[in-house]
């Protein structure tokens, strides 16, 4: 990893989090933040930092250009409904979206991966970083019959099934039935809207398969279980080892203290 590495951060506190572990490191941090997504206080703890819309991406490619930087993270929530609603490309990005066969998670990151390449970048992977945060296969809290168990992996399948499509990254799952599947609205969105037609559902979240550990990550954190609970849920289940839960010990806290269960497969 070189001394200064640049992020292109999101919402969330995933961006954060990275820029803490990377100044641990005694890395210099060259943060763009999207305007609308990332957090503008970010560019207090960045070694220098700008702000850009998302459509920017002659700006952004300049930004980190000018400062010299070869690799890059991208971390953080950025809805793609938003994207849809207030996307304004500037030429760059034009010229991106046209190569564009597809716009599944795939292409984009394909697109972004070999256009970096073309201008001497990389996106590179910080699952390292973050390893106090990703839980193992087999980490549970809460109790959880074996009818729950037979469940959580009947519902673990199908949600792989339905990530290896490309549709969305979590199901909400109820009596052996799918009751919510996450699309263009996020996670977030998709657990409130089940929560009006169904209580005592519980959450799966998982990773694209053909996803890259430096793109994309599903993450969790106590707002998930919050927004669970009070929808009505009682549980989540993530994919071990490829899943970033944020605040991971009040996680475990908020889980007990609310009766609820987790489980990583």
């Amino acid at each position: 990893m070189d001394e200064k590495i640049g992020i292109i951060a999101g919402k969330g506190k995933l961006p954060e989090l990275i820029i803490e572990e990377l100044i641990k490191r005694n890395k210099e941090v060259y943060s763009v933040i999207l305007k609308g997504f990332g957090d503008p206080e970010l560019s207090d703890i960045s070694f220098k930092s700008a702000i850009f819309k998302i459509g920017d991406v002659g700006k952004i490619l300049k930004f980190f250009k000018d400062n010299n930087i070869k690799e890059l993270i991208m971390a953080g929530k950025v809805e793609h409904i938003n994207v849809f609603r207030d996307f304004s490309p500037d030429l760059k990005a034009f010229s991106l979206l046209r190569k564009l066969k597809s716009k599944n998670t795939l292409s984009i990151y394909s697109i972004i991966s070999d256009f970096l390449k073309s201008n001497d970048m990389k996106l590179i992977e910080y699952d390292f970083l973050l390893k106090e945060h990703i839980p193992h296969r087999g980490f549970s809290v809460g109790k959880i019959s074996k009818g729950m168990k037979n469940e959580i992996n009947q519902a673990f399948t199908i949600a792989k099934k339905i990530a290896e499509l490309d549709i969305g990254q979590a199901i909400a799952f109820k009596d052996g039935i799918v009751v919510g599947v996450e699309a263009i609205e996020g996670t977030d969105e998709m657990i409130k809207r089940v929560g009006r037609y169904v209580k005592e559902f519980f959450v799966v979240k998982v990773s694209n398969p053909y996803q890259s550990m430096s793109f994309d990550m599903p993450v969790v954190g106590t707002d998930t279980l919050k927004n669970i609970k009070r929808s009505g849920g009682v549980g989540l289940v993530v994919e071990g080892g490829k899943t970033i839960m944020l605040d991971f010990d009040k996680c475990m806290e908020y889980s007990k203290k609310q009766k609820m269960f987790m489980v990583a497969l």
